[in-house]
C-alpha cells in the first residue's frame, strides 16, 4: 500500500492507494518543473515492495533508487535491444507481426518511411528472416531449435539487416546474380587487402586473373539464366537501386544509434527486482524507439504468462507525453487498456495532461497533480472536469490533488491531499 498523506479537510482520513482495491494499477503523475515529481516517483517505487518487477525508463538520468540496477544506453554501452528479434509464440509472434511492429516503430519517429521505402524494407526483412531459417508460414521455424545451413540458428539483428541490405544493393548496382556478386565481393576484398599491404607489384597476378575469370564465368551463367524470370521478380521487390539505397541509408542511421547492439538487458537483469534504464544520452527518435521496444517486450511477456488478479510488474516512464499518441495500436495505449488483466501497471510522469490521449487519461485509475503552470489550468480543468480554482490552491511539496478510482466506489472526485 501507498500512503500519500491526509485529506486537507479531514486530517484523520488518510489517502491510501491499495493495489488490490484500485480498478487498475495505472498512474499519471503530473507537475511542473520543481514540484517534486522525481521525489514522488521515488516514494512510489520504494513503497511497491509487493511488486515482482519494476522497470524505470529514466529520460533525464535523475531517478536514482536504492537497490536498483542501472543500465546505461549510449554509444559506448555494452547493452542493446534487438527490435527484429523474432517472437516465436504462435499467438503473439511470428514473422509478419514482427515486421509490422518494426515498421510501425520506425514510422513513429520524426523520419517516417516513404511510400516506396516501406515495401522495400518489408521485403528485405522477409528475405532476411528466410535466409536465417525463419519462414512466414511455418510457425515451427520461429524458434531457435535445430540448425540452418550447418550452423546453430540465431535471430537476426539490425546489424544483419544493414549488411543484408548492403548486399542486395550491391547486387542491383552490378546487375549480378548472387553467385556472381559473391565472387565479385571476394575479388574486391583481394584487391583491398593487396592495396592495404602495398603488395601490388609482388603478388602473383595469376591468382587475381583466375578470380577475374571466375567472375566472368558467373556473369555469363547469370545472363544465360535470365530466361527464368527470377531477376525481374527481384527487381520488382526492391523497386530500384535508388530506393534500395535510401532504405540502406536509413538502416545504417538506425544501426549507428546506441540502442541496437550489445547484450540483452532483459536477460542480464532477469533476477533484479528494480531495473533502471538510463536513456539520457539518446536523441529523441532513439528514445521513442527504445520505449516502444521495451514496453512491447514487457507487455508480451506478461501476456504470454496469462491473466493474474493483481498487478505485479510496473513500468515507470518519465516525460511520458513524448512517447504517447492517439494511435489505438500504439503499444503504450494497448498496454494501458489491456495490461491490467496481465499484471501490468504503467506509471506515466509529465508536466501536464495536455499532450496525453484521452484513452490514457480515462484508463488510468490514479491521477496525481503536484502543481501546474497557470497556462495549463484551463485545459486541465476541461479534460479532468475539475474546478480550475482547485489547481491554484496546490502548494508544491506540501499538497496535491489526487484521484484514486477504487472497485465498488462510485466517487471519483479529486481529493486535496496534504503530505
Amino acid at each position: 500500500m501507498l500512503d500519500f498523506g491526509f485529506n486537507k479537510f479531514d486530517k484523520y482520513n488518510r489517502i491510501i492507494w491499495d493495489n488490490e482495491k484500485v480498478t487498475n494499477s495505472h498512474m499519471m503523475l503530473v507537475g511542473s518543473s520543481g514540484t517534486g515529481k522525481t521525489h514522488t516517483l521515488r516514494k512510489i517505487i520504494e513503497s511497491f515492495d509487493f511488486a515482482k518487477k519494476i522497470f524505470i525508463i529514466d529520460v533525464h538520468g535523475d531517478i536514482e533508487v536504492d537497490g536498483a540496477t542501472t543500465i546505461e544506453f549510449n554509444e559506448s554501452s555494452e547493452f542493446g535491444v534487438n527490435p527484429i528479434k523474432l517472437d516465436s509464440d504462435r499467438d503473439f509472434g511470428g514473422v509478419r507481426k514482427n515486421i509490422r511492429n518494426f515498421i510501425t516503430m520506425l514510422n513513429r519517429t520524426s523520419r517516417k518511411l516513404g511510400t516506396k521505402q516501406e515495401p522495400v524494407l518489408i521485403n528485405l526483412l522477409y528475405d532476411l528472416y528466410s535466409a536465417n531459417g525463419f519462414y512466414t508460414d511455418n510457425p515451427q521455424s520461429w524458434n531457435l531449435n535445430g540448425e540452418h545451413r550447418g550452423r546453430a540458428k540465431r535471430y537476426p539483428t539490425v546489424q544483419d539487416l544493414m549488411r543484408f541490405s548492403k548486399w542486395k544493393y550491391g547486387q542491383m548496382l552490378t546487375g549480378a546474380s548472387s553467385k556472381a556478386f559473391n565472387a565479385l565481393e571476394r575479388l574486391n576484398k583481394e584487391y583491398q587487402n593487396m592495396n592495404r599491404k602495398n603488395l601490388k607489384n609482388i603478388l602473383d597476378e595469376g591468382d587475381l586473373n583466375k578470380k577475374k575469370e571466375v567472375c566472368v564465368e558467373l556473369y555469363k551463367e547469370y545472363i544465360n539464366e535470365i530466361e527464368t524470370g527470377g531477376e525481374i521478380e527481384e527487381l520488382i521487390k526492391y523497386d530500384s537501386k535508388d530506393i534500395l539505397k535510401s532504405v540502406y541509408d536509413r538502416i545504417l542511421t538506425i544501426e549507428s544509434s546506441g540502442i541496437f547492439k550489445g547484450k540483452d538487458p532483459f536477460w542480464h537483469t532477469r533476477d533484479d527486482k528494480i531495473v533502471r534504464f538510463n536513456i539520457k544520452a539518446l536523441n529523441k527518435d532513439e528514445q521513442q524507439m527504445f520505449v516502444d521496444i521495451v514496453v512491447e517486450h514487457i507487455f508480451l511477456e506478461l501476456k504470454k504468462r496469462g491473466e493474474v488478479p493483481f498487478a505485479d510488474t510496473f513500468v515507470f516512464i518519465d516525460e511520458a507525453h513524448n512517447f504517447t499518441n492517439d494511435d489505438g495500436d500504439h503499444i503504450i495505449n494497448i498496454a494501458i487498456k489491456e495490461g491490467r488483466k496481465f499484471g501490468l501497471g504503467e506509471v506515466l510522469s509529465s508536466q501536464s495532461f495536455t499532450h496525453f490521449p484521452e484513452d490514457i487519461i480515462s484508463n488510468s485509475a490514479t491521477k496525481i497533480i503536484l502543481g501546474l503552470d497557470e497556462m495549463y489550468h484551463k485545459s486541465t480543468s476541461s479534460k479532468l472536469m475539475i474546478d480550475a480554482k482547485k489547481l491554484g490552491y496546490i502548494t508544491p511539496h506540501k499538497s496535491a490533488l489526487i484521484q484514486i478510482k477504487n472497485k465498488g466506489n462510485t466517487s471519483n472526485r479529486f481529493i486535496d491531499c496534504v503530505f
